[in-house]
């Protein structure tokens, strides 16, 4: 089990250490469920980040939470889907990704506290896959099988939230700070430093929102819109039982 501050910074952390504040969280019920949908992404499909700040109450539930799922066909897992989520099992939480039948990665850390903020940082790299949890690389792996020109697709429905081929795996908890970064070629693909930073054994955030080729940035600040896109480039995602009571202050450098 992990239980290093790094990986697992809680919600009473002191405001004093962070020079950014992230102000708002959104909140998932799995049981209402709520979730958010855009109905086909855009940008490049070989070369992405992704970045987000997530915090679960559904530990040992003994159900699986995903945070972003992408694919096309029908509901089959046998078809193009790429996802990443928080599996729970018997032998606890860990980070999974995968793509239709096959598991890319299963990090060996597990989750054990309900309360912590957690960042993490996927990417991918012309079908080289690497996932880090609050700084520290967690698992690697290939992206075959079409799945690595899923995520950004323009004819692939992606959701945050819940399961791209069923409406289950619902999250229970809150996310903050969603960001994709999708680039020309390896040098664009980027690595947690460029979101967040250890200070003083603290893994804080950074200000990100001045970095370049962004696909879309949700900060959910729009209470009665919490899908708004803040990159610029108007990609909504449209909320399903998100109303603008799920938009809260419980985030890292706020607390709860």
């Amino acid at each position: 089990m992990v239980a290093n501050e790094k990986w697992f910074t809680g919600a009473s952390a002191s405001s004093g250490l962070y020079d950014f504040q992230i102000e708002q969280s959104c909140r998932f019920d799995k049981d209402t469920p709520s979730y958010l949908r855009l109905s086909e992404g855009s940008g490049n499909n070989d070369y992405w980040t992704f970045s987000f700040w997530f915090k679960t109450h559904a530990l040992d539930s003994g159900t699986s939470q995903e945070f972003l799922s992408a694919g096309n066909g029908g509901s089959s897992s046998s078809d193009t889907l790429l996802r990443i989520g928080l599996m729970d099992q018997s032998n606890g939480s860990f980070i999974r990704v995968n793509s239709g039948a096959t598991n890319i990665i299963d990090t060996t850390a597990k989750f054990q506290d309900p309360t912590a903020w957690t960042h993490l940082v996927w990417n991918n790299n012309n079908g080289s896959t690497v996932l880090y949890i609050n700084g520290t690389q967690v698992g690697s792996g290939t992206l075959d099988g079409g799945s690595g020109s899923v995520i950004n697709n323009t004819g692939c429905a992606h959701y945050i939230g819940r399961g791209r081929n069923a409406d289950s795996n619902h999250v229970d908890g809150y996310l903050a700070e969603m960001m994709m970064i999708s680039a020309s070629g390896s040098a664009g693909v980027l690595t947690p430093s460029s979101f967040a930073e250890n200070h003083r054994g603290v893994w804080r955030p950074l200000d990100i929102s001045g970095l370049s080729n962004q696909d879309f940035y949700l900060k959910f600040e729009n209470a009665s819109d919490l899908g708004n896109d803040s990159s610029g480039n108007n990609r909504d995602w449209t909320p399903t039982g998100l109303g603008s009571d799920h938009q809260t202050k419980d985030t890292i450098t706020f607390g709860s």
